[in-house]
């Protein structure tokens, strides 16, 4: 959810991730598998969301058309 999605016309559509948690669990779940190379493989889901913008919008339908 970069600062020019919102900038441009019509803004875009975007998923905002959340970038620092992705980071943080991603060096914990390192450093475990460091400490214990045996440690089966594990998938985190993190919550995203969905930041609607005109780019997903309806486009006006010109006069008479």
């Amino acid at each position: 959810n970069d600062a020019w999605t919102e900038l441009v016309s019509p803004g875009v559509t975007v998923i905002a991730q959340p970038v620092y948690e992705i980071g943080k669990n991603a060096m914990q779940l390192l450093m475990q598998r460091l400490a214990d190379p045996s440690m089966s493989t594990r998938t985190l889901v993190l919550p995203g969301e969905l930041v609607i913008r005109g780019s997903t919008g309806r486009r006006a339908v010109p006069a008479g058309g």
